[in-house]
């Protein structure tokens, strides 16, 4: 697989030819009024038709729900994800997903992090259980400075973990992390925490290589799960 090359841009602006996923610049606040919703959905829609990319539409409300949507290089939607988490701002005004949806992509398997939902390592450990190879994590508020340190820790952590790349994105600015082997530096952070980050690339085939060596399901101990089932099935 080619390495996937994946730009920050406004929609107003065109990505590199070589750009195959593009992040909306500053889509890290909440699109809650339904006109709103639906002509930034369409906006969408034709820039990823236009560009023939795959575009992570930011947050927005839909049917009582906080989602995230990926487009495809057609213009159509792949799938949305709705936030399993409740956001606390959010507490009352939406009914959490039940479901966790990995979308198959030009560029592998994919897991939407909607908010609250990268603080939660049951929610991540299910994605990578699922195949997924990448997170697209888009968080809504900027919080509190320690607050932001332990979310981008966590985005590590599962990286490490799970043998992921894990794109987090919020108004504090972008990290991407991934297993350490895959970094010069052997820190597992391809971007640090920068809010002028443009562009960088991941390379699933390397990814493939570290998972086949550090395979996930060897990891899990059997015994604890079985001795759990009853609890973990609910």
């Amino acid at each position: 697989m080619e390495p996937l090359v994946v730009e920050i841009l406004p929609l107003t602006r065109a990505p590199s030819s070589d750009a195959g996923l593009v992040l909306i610049e500053g889509a890290t606040s909440l699109i809650a009024d339904p006109e709103a919703v639906r002509r930034h959905l369409l906006t969408c829609a034709s820039y990823a038709k236009k560009y023939t990319v795959c575009l992570l539409s930011g947050l927005f409300l839909l049917e009582d729900a906080l989602c995230l949507c990926l487009f495809g290089p057609d213009g159509l939607p792949i799938d949305r994800q709705v936030a399993l988490c409740e956001p606390m701002p959010l507490q009352g005004r939406t009914q959490p997903g039940q479901e966790t949806t990995i979308l198959d992509t030009p560029f592998g398997r994919v897991f939407l992090c909607v908010d609250e939902d990268i603080r939660d390592q049951r929610v991540l450990r299910t994605a990578a259980l699922k195949g997924a190879g990448l997170v697209l994590s888009v968080r809504m508020i900027d919080v509190a400075e320690d607050t932001v340190e332990e979310l981008y820790q966590t985005a590590w952590n599962t990286a490490q973990t799970q043998n992921l790349y894990v794109i987090s994105h919020s108004a504090a600015g972008c990290s991407v992390c991934c297993p350490a082997p895959l970094t010069r530096a052997q820190d597992g952070f391809l971007v640090r925490r920068e809010t002028n980050i443009g562009r960088f690339i991941l390379n699933f085939d390397r990814l493939d290589e570290v998972r086949q060596q550090l395979p996930l399901l060897d990891a899990l101990n059997t015994e604890v799960f079985l001795h759990h089932q009853n609890e973990l099935g609910r």
